[in-house]
């Protein structure tokens, strides 16, 4: 079985210069999912969120 990680990270590590609330701290997150979940699933529901919200074409692909 194969899986596939999504990591994203929001926020400051410099907590010294940071003087905004909302970006004072730091967070990592991550998401592991089945390779194949990915492929069925997810991939898919993606391609449908991309055509529904913005002009998006298979020939000019929103990334």
């Amino acid at each position: 079985m194969k899986y596939r990680l999504y990591v994203d990270e929001v926020g400051n590590p410099d907590f010294g210069s940071c003087h905004n609330n909302n970006h004072r701290f730091l967070s990592l997150t991550g998401v592991i999912l089945d390779l194949e979940h990915v492929q069925n699933f997810v991939h898919p529901e993606m391609e449908k969120l991309k055509e529904g919200f913005f002009d998006h074409h298979p020939d000019d692909p929103l990334i």
